[in-house]
């Protein structure tokens, strides 16, 4: 499990990159994360998603903290793309943030099931594109 945060698990750390813009960073942890979990070699889905799974009991939930806060910061990285966005102008000033973040927390999560279901990249990529689409209908 540390071996996998240490590594695959960085393909959302771009939603902390204030260098780049806050969609683009959105877009990018997105498409980031949908190629590695279709990657030849990477397990289908993702580990930190998945590992959800393994915890089904409350007395079980310390086996897993690491990957709920790993969910967590990646849930905290693209509300922080959503309120940049709001304080630079690019959303309107009345977009639901915390709304808005989880339509996307929740998309990404969901990719997990669609590689493990063996959906392509390229069918996944057709989806984000769809999906910036609802960042775009709150654009200032």
């Amino acid at each position: 499990m540390e071996r996998y945060l240490a590594t695959f698990a960085q393909v959302t750390h771009c939603l902390w990159d204030t260098a780049l813009a806050p969609r683009e960073a959105l877009e990018l942890a997105l498409r980031g994360s949908a190629r590695m979990q279709c990657e030849r070699g990477h397990p289908k889905g993702c580990m930190v998603a998945l590992g959800v799974m393994s915890a089904p009991s409350p007395e079980l939930t310390a086996l897993t903290a690491p990957l709920t806060r790993s969910r967590a910061h990646t849930r905290a990285g693209i509300r922080a793309c959503v309120d940049r966005a709001i304080a630079k102008g690019d959303l309107r000033p009345r977009t639901d943030p915390a709304a808005l973040a989880f339509v996307f927390d929740s998309f990404l999560l969901g990719l997990t099931t669609l590689a493990r279901d063996g959906k392509t990249f390229k069918a996944m990529d057709a989806a984000i594109q769809q999906v910036m689409v609802v960042w775009d209908a709150h654009a200032g």
